[in-house]
């Protein structure tokens, strides 16, 4: 596969994450940031907390905290993803910004919403070693360049496309619908390559019902944890097994809203792969901000970095991937302020960081 097929095969593997709103902990083994110190993929998931500032809210309080999902009928989140991946051998750098609508269409007596998605927009950075950046953006479609052009059919087969997901309080995803004609339209984009043959709507419903962030059944205090395991079938890798633990680091008080901060640590595992490729080393920090008031997630930062030991040419290399990925809740139409005291996302390069823990 072509460097522009695998970059564009990972960039619509990361949107079906992102149309699940969190995309919080949706990490792909074929991507990636290097790291030296980290954990061992087989050892029990450890939280890391990224570093913080002198000039970070204190937890306004240690007492139990209820954390629901809540949706109004008519409400309407857009959200602003920005996603980095690195390898270190390869050399590979993307950057990519995704504009995410949300708009409920119903709410049912328990809180489950049905939702309708949009992708508005996405543009896309990649630079391969010395070789000059690449870039695409579906706002552009007739631009020159190879990576605009082999993603235009992509752009033109998702962007402004609307679909619907059902999902919980507690943020589980239980059904989705694609975008009407969407996985066809997909199975012919060059772009793609062979990878075109194998991403079906079984695979995309798969991926989106796999990203939302998935809350405690009951309340919870600082220090504790709960997990959510995820499995999806990844084109030519097998099963994608996710497993996230989530610590409840308490609640802080911003710009007079009650926001639970949340630390997520990842761990991800690859079932099927041959004996001869292995995940080593593997570490993840970050931050989610999550107004317990609205129901919703304000802002989220998460790292994760793996190495992945695979043969080449009768002897093994180590491939160090990463992905720093950020998301900000940027307006909500029935509740304005929501996203009022929470910090801006830090650009590339400059979010804080992560505390770094190995295993033992």
């Amino acid at each position: 596969m072509s460097l522009v097929s695998k970059v564009a095969a990972s960039q619509l593997m990361m949107w079906c994450v992102t149309v699940g709103a969190t995309a919080a902990v949706a990490q792909a083994p074929s991507k990636p940031a290097p790291s030296k110190q980290a954990k061992q993929a087989t050892s029990k998931p450890t939280t890391s907390k990224p570093a913080t500032s002198k000039t970070s809210p204190k937890p306004a309080s240690d007492k139990s905290t209820l954390l629901r999902w809540k949706f109004a009928k008519g409400q309407r989140l857009q959200y602003l993803m920005v996603q980095d991946m690195t390898t270190a051998v390869l050399a590979l750098s993307t950057t990519a910004t995704l504009d995410m609508d949300w708009q409920v269409e119903s709410v049912d007596n328990d809180g489950t919403a049905t939702i309708n998605y949009t992708l508005d927009r996405v543009r896309m950075n990649v630079k391969a070693g010395a070789q000059p950046a690449m870039e695409a953006d579906s706002e552009n479609q007739d631009a020159e360049g190879d990576l605009a052009k082999r993603m235009k059919p992509i752009f033109e087969a998702t962007i402004g496309q609307t679909g619907s997901l059902v999902i919980s309080p507690l943020g589980k995803i239980d059904s989705v619908e694609l975008p009407e004609g969407m996985a066809d339209k997909l199975k012919s984009a060059p772009a793609l390559g062979a990878m075109a043959g194998m991403l079906n709507e079984a695979f995309f419903k798969q991926m989106i019902k796999s990203a939302g962030l998935e809350l405690p059944e009951k309340a919870v205090t600082p220090g504790e944890t709960w997990t959510q395991s995820q499995e999806i079938k990844l084109p030519a890798f097998g099963r994608q097994a996710v497993k996230t633990t989530y610590r409840f680091d308490g609640v802080e008080s911003r710009g007079g809203r009650t926001l639970a901060k949340i630390l997520p640590d990842v761990e991800v595992t690859l079932p099927d792969a041959d004996k001869s490729m292995e995940i080593g080393e593997q570490e993840s920090s970050g931050t989610i901000y999550f107004d317990t008031s609205a129901g919703k997630i304000t802002q989220l930062d998460v790292e994760h970095s793996v190495q992945i030991n695979v043969p080449f040419m009768g002897q093994k290399f180590t491939e160090e991937v990463g992905t720093v990925a950020s998301l900000k809740l940027i307006s909500s139409a029935s509740d304005e302020d929501t996203s009022a005291g929470v910090e801006p996302a830090l650009p590339t390069g400059e979010r804080p960081k992560s505390t770094k823990k190995k295993a033992k």
